[in-house]
């Protein structure tokens, strides 16, 4: 047995098993329900240059925006207001 069909051999069995592996595990997610969608993100980023003649930057302005939704608002009306703060 030369090397090129020991070779083609070894690399068959290796994509039959890899092949075999991938179809059991489509088998095992058949009856699962699918992963929830990520969630969307909850900043976003601005950046703004300011350039002279040159084309050198003078000034650089990060912006960063982040937004956060503890509760659904229709939730928040329903619940009673807050105690008085003690002073």
């Amino acid at each position: 047995m030369n090397a090129k069909l020991l070779a083609c051999i070894v690399v068959v069995v290796a994509i039959a098993h890899l092949a075999f592996f991938q179809i059991l595990d489509q088998l095992r997610k058949f009856g699962q329900p699918r992963p929830a969608p990520p969630p969307e993100p909850t900043f976003s980023t601005t950046t703004f240059r300011y350039r002279n003649d040159q084309g050198k930057d003078v000034k650089v302005v990060q912006e960063f925006k982040i937004s956060t939704q503890f509760a659904d608002p229709e939730i928040l009306k329903t619940l009673p207001p807050p105690p008085h703060a003690k002073q």
